[in-house]
């Protein structure tokens, strides 16, 4: 069963509330970070990273997913604290200087170097404890943003939204397959949209600027035109 209410109110630390709000504020906070996060591994990528890292089976593909989707609202304590260890390391891996209990493997460092990892609103990275604030609601991340696509509808919004892009191409006499090369200066994942293939929301969102740009629009007649309606169709 889920620890808040479904009448719950997302509201932040500042704000006068009960324990279910600070929990569903910090479930939805918590899924925005995560989702950029995510992105960036495969779910066996990011395993074996964290069983390498922590000498531990700390994380799963069930709780990646859970957390990516929305779905896990109840995160075990091992889980919490395993994430913010790994994401210390990640950081120390890549260059920040900090304390760490945990070092990243040399010999993959396919799996970590160049990886992001979580920050708080400071841009500091997530520690256990910080992780654990953050999902709780105790902290605010300055993440909140109405716009968020769940891992279980990637594939049908990057359908609807490439098909989107290829008509608005055509109106503008554009030939999309000639002119690929061009277009994928411009956004990295406007090849794979317009060739119907699956892209993760996470990427979406952190391109929607660029996609729309391609098309003469900004990123909120594009999210409102061509993903939110399937959103919608969707929940």
């Amino acid at each position: 069963m889920p620890t808040f209410l479904a009448d719950a109110t997302p509201l932040g630390p500042t704000e006068v509330r009960g324990v279910d709000d600070a929990l569903l504020f910090g479930r939805q906070q918590w899924q925005a970070l995560w989702a950029g996060f995510a992105a960036q591994f495969s779910q066996p990528a990011l395993i074996k990273l964290a069983e390498l890292t922590l000498g531990s089976k700390a994380v799963h593909s069930s709780q990646i997913h859970g957390w990516s989707s929305g779905k896990l609202r109840d995160p075990s304590p091992k889980l919490m604290m395993a994430m913010g260890e790994l994401n210390l390391a990640i950081a120390k891996a890549n260059g920040v200087e900090l304390t760490c209990r945990y070092r990243c493997p040399e010999a993959h460092a396919k799996l970590w170097e160049g990886k992001t990892w979580l920050k708080d609103a400071q841009g500091a990275p997530l520690g256990p404890a910080e992780v654990f604030q953050a999902i709780a609601g105790l902290i605010d991340l300055q993440v909140m943003s109405d716009r968020f696509i769940s891992s279980d509808h990637d594939e049908a919004v990057s359908k609807a939204l490439g098909k989107y892009l290829r008509v608005e191409l055509a109106k503008q006499e554009i030939d999309w397959m000639d002119d690929i090369v061009d277009l994928r200066q411009q956004s990295t994942c406007i090849e794979d949209l317009l060739y119907g293939k699956k892209v993760k929301g996470a990427i979406i969102l952190e391109q929607l600027d660029s996609l729309a740009g391609v098309i003469g629009k900004d990123a909120d007649q594009l999210w409102a035109v061509a993903i939110q309606p399937v959103l919608k169709e969707l929940s």
